[in-house]
């Protein structure tokens, strides 16, 4: 370990000719930045009992919140028998400004607290996405409800993410990311038990099935954001359960590991500017868009493949949640593997494959085949998603990277999803053969990105060990020329 922490203490700024140069480096000892045995036997017990206390005040409701806000967006509106062009057109209007507001969402609450912030979107999700939803009369109003709701949905995950960011080191983010995701997974494994409810609902107090059950989980998900009034923490130095001393080592923790100050200054605008040229954050994210397009349709495929088992609409609906605990499993023992190896891009191209090969399995006829291929696609699709978005914010520094990365990810994630709409339609059950075929082309493509950028960020890393601390950096290497930080593969 460098016995040196290099602190980013200005931005890059223009100079004369319009570019950008490298940002200042201050070296800190690290012996300087905290007073608890940096490497004794006492520190790493200390460390391991404030990582334990991190976990139980963060991870638990950011898993709740995550559920929820998948609730809300696989609640959809197919079940509400609008006509296919009246469904587009509201599904439409919901990634406008989902993909419009993920920016200025994960910027403004650097300036506001996460808690105020998550709850106020939390809580409008449960009246506008829920209750208003239930109420609808016709495809217009729809689309108003679903635009508001899109809006409110994009600073969700980008938040989220950065907020945990913002509390785990790099290789302890891997397990901490894909349990916060699993919250979807989970979620979908109750999809089908959902779409049964709606049938045995139908006709009560006057109401449709389907409008009962947004109106129960507008309600349960009101009930979810008072609840994060309470326990959702802000960024650690505002931490209210820690003490003075511990929110102080939490952030040398992130200083010692990534070598980044967490900074909001008047150049926010202008470093925004410049990481939007960042490749790394267009390829990565353009992989997560990839994967996207199969695993928001796994949840209808899944049950059409049981379904072909011969069970009742009842045990479909239990032994579809089967395919999803066996996902979350795989998802998070691969993420903890990568996190002590402190390797991303094996685990994405393994999940690939996986889906590769599940989708195949499902074009099958054979109901053995295509039952299993549904294990595996969910299981390959549950292990990539989230650490795709780890491998890119292991990668990226300073806060404002960090939101520009998230948004444009998320955006590509929105726009996987608009296309799986398309690719897996109703017409082509039960095989969704053209959806499989999309699904299998796009998992190629994410394995060459990945590859790619791989191979990219190990010659970057074979140049910085060669290089002489201090000297010039390349212009993708700006502002990494430390001893001790580098790319993670």
């Amino acid at each position: 370990m460098s016995n040196f922490s290099k602190r980013e203490d200005s931005p890059p700024v223009s100079d004369e000719k319009g570019g950008f140069k490298a940002p200042v480096v201050v070296d800190t000892p690290v012996s300087d930045v905290a007073g608890l045995g940096y490497g004794s036997e006492d520190g790493q017990a200390n460390d391991a009992a404030l990582l334990l206390r991190t976990d139980i005040w963060i991870m638990p409701m950011m898993f709740i919140l995550n559920f929820g806000a998948a609730r809300m967006d696989t609640l959809g509106v197919a079940m509400m028998g609008f006509p296919n062009t009246d469904y587009w057109v509201s599904l439409l209007v919901f990634f406008i400004g989902y993909i419009i507001f993920q920016l200025p969402a994960a910027l403004l609450v650097r300036r506001y607290h996460p808690r105020f912030f998550l709850f106020a979107i939390v809580f409008l999700w449960g009246i506008d996405g829920g209750i208003a939803v239930a109420f609808v009369k016709n495809w217009q109003q729809l689309a108003v409800v679903r635009a508001i709701l899109g809006g409110l949905e994009s600073g969700f995950l980008s938040v989220c993410t950065l907020l945990i960011t913002c509390w785990y080191t790099r290789f302890e983010l891997g397990l901490r990311m894909t349990i916060f995701y699993q919250g979807v997974t989970i979620n979908q494994a109750a999809a089908p038990i959902l779409a049964y409810l709606v049938g045995l609902m139908e006709g009560i107090a006057g109401l449709k099935g389907w409008q009962w059950i947004f109106i129960i989980f507008g309600i349960i998900i009101i009930i979810i954001a008072c609840i994060s009034l309470v326990f959702v923490q802000n960024f650690p130095e505002r931490a209210t359960f820690l003490s003075e001393d511990d929110r102080k080592r939490v952030l040398d923790r992130l200083e010692e590991d990534r070598n980044d100050h967490i900074v909001c200054d008047a150049h926010v605008w202008e470093k925004i500017l410049y990481h939007f040229r960042c490749w790394m954050i267009w390829a990565l994210g353009l992989a997560y868009g990839c994967a996207n397009v199969s695993v928001t349709a796994l949840p209808t495929v899944g049950v059409a493949h049981l379904g072909s088992l011969g069970y009742t609409p009842a045990g479909t609906s239990a032994l579809a949640i089967a395919p999803w605990v066996v996902g979350a499993i795989v998802a998070i023992t691969a993420s903890w593997h990568s996190d002590r190896t402190r390797m991303r891009s094996p685990y994405i191209l393994l999940g690939a494959v996986m889906c590769v090969v599940g989708f195949g399995c499902m074009l099958s006829k054979n109901v053995g085949a295509s039952v299993f291929g549904t294990f595996l696609a969910i299981a390959g699709s549950a292990t990539q998603l989230p650490l795709i978005m780890v491998m890119l914010q292991n990668n990226v520094r300073g806060t404002c990277k960090r939101a520009v990365a998230g948004a444009i990810t998320l955006g590509f994630g929105a726009i996987g999803y608009m296309a799986s709409a398309s690719l897996f339609t109703s017409s082509s059950a039960p095989l969704y053969r053209q959806g499989c075929i999309a699904s299998i082309a796009m998992q190629a493509g994410l394995f060459v990105i990945v590859v790619a950028v791989a191979l990219r960020f190990r010659a970057l890393n074979a140049q910085l060990d060669a290089e002489v601390p201090g000297s010039p950096d390349s212009s993708e290497r700006k502002g990494v020329h430390t001893v001790s930080w580098r790319y993670t593969l």
